[in-house]
């Protein structure tokens, strides 16, 4: 008997075996994710065809968007409406300092051409006005009011990897405010209470021409509690004195990106939705990033009844025996803007969202509602079960 050959015959074997096996986990890995990928947008499918008039999904990753495939950059634009003088002087007495820098220029003269929108000048300025009013109203009665710096996109681009076809997402964004962001949501409003027709479909291109609509870029999330008896979605009923979806449950977190947000890992600052996400959860809800055990950005979409663009979020919260659910309440009850954004709580079994947003339809806001059934979208495809990696 040959030892040798038998020595090495062994060594092939056992080289083949591992070979065969890293292949045959490879190709179940990715078996396993085709089906989940084709029930996903079955499900996703089944959800955009319903008519909901106030949301349009751009576009689905499957399902997640991976950190490294998403690039957020800013112009070197901005977009800051002002007001007349004795408006200026009396929102600054209140402390609500206005900007005056607007680069835009004739590219508003350039958009009345593109979309047909005659006067748009003059409706900026009639518009202007009456938000001067009410911000002085406001801030007056106690309402408190800042005119913080916001980002608004320019351009969006969606695609996907060749290797593996995983959603890509390219924004590029512009630099406005709070004040200018009231403006042109006013101005939309009174245009499609006049009958003018805005021409959104289901894709990037289609944002373009409206830009200057869309001086500002939600990040919403819902935060993910498991107490011991499966997990549980939590929803926040939204203050009445707010000025997008009051008196609706909507979101755990909606947070506006921001400046705050800027990236400071890299040398050149550019927004963060992970920065946005972990600041929103501590400002809205007292949550340490800390306490974050997975995270994830699922669905690119724009609100129409207020032309407002997002990404949807979720983020699973870490529970144990450091970390109660009475802990969370304690600190989202002192948290930072807790008050200022809403005045109840409820927890709503994930396995049981389908029937939750049938039942109560009337009560949530349009976009939690969609985004409800986006969410119950990944976990009925079999993801979102166990821990996932960025």
């Amino acid at each position: 008997m040959d030892y040798g050959e038998l020595f090495i015959g062994a060594i092939l074997g056992a080289i083949g075996s591992h070979f065969f096996t890293k292949f045959a986990d490879k190709f179940t890995a990715k078996f396993s994710k085709r089906v989940k990928d084709k029930k996903l947008k079955k499900y996703l499918k089944k959800y955009d065809s319903e008519l909901e008039k106030n949301v349009i999904a751009i576009d689905h990753a499957a399902p997640l968007y991976r950190l490294e495939n998403i690039e957020l950059t800013i112009k070197k634009e901005h977009f800051f409406l002002s007001t007349e003088t004795a408006l200026i002087e009396e929102l600054t007495k209140l402390r609500f300092k206005l900007n005056s820098l607007n680069v835009f220029g004739d590219k508003l003269a350039e958009l009345e051409r593109s979309t047909n929108i005659n006067g748009l000048s003059g409706l900026i300025d009639h518009s202007s006005v009456t938000v001067a009013n009410e911000l002085v109203e406001k801030i007056r009665q106690g309402h408190i009011r800042f005119n913080g710096k916001l980002f608004g996109v320019r351009r969006a681009f969606g695609g996907r990897t060749p290797e593996d076809e995983e959603a890509t997402l390219k924004i590029e964004f512009y630099e406005t405010d709070y004040f200018t962001y009231l403006v042109m949501n006013d101005v939309y409003s009174r245009l499609k209470n006049s009958g003018f027709k805005f021409y959104f479909a289901n894709s990037f291109v289609s944002l373009r021409r409206y830009y200057p609509f869309m001086p500002s870029f939600g990040l919403a999330c819902f935060t993910i509690f498991d107490r011991g008896n499966g997990e549980e979605v939590l929803l926040c009923h939204r203050s009445e004195h707010l000025e997008a979806f009051p008196n609706n449950w909507h979101f755990s977190m909606n947070e506006a990106l921001s400046l705050k947000d800027l990236d400071s890992d890299k040398i050149e600052k550019t927004p963060s939705f992970k920065t946005c996400l972990f600041r929103g959860l501590k400002e809205e809800l007292g949550i340490e990033k800390t306490r974050v055990k997975e995270f994830g950005f699922m669905d690119f979409w724009l609100g129409t009844e207020r032309c407002e663009l997002g990404i949807l979020s979720y983020a699973k919260i870490k529970i144990d025996k450091n970390y109660s659910f009475d802990d969370f309440l304690k600190a989202y009850s002192i948290a930072q803007d807790s008050e200022l954004e809403t005045q109840n709580w409820r927890l709503e079994k994930v396995k049981e969202i389908p029937r939750f947003v049938e039942d109560n339809s009337e009560l949530l806001s349009a976009p939690c509602k969609k985004g409800l059934e986006y969410l119950s979208s990944r976990y009925n495809a079999g993801y979102l079960k166990e821990q996932n990696s960025h």
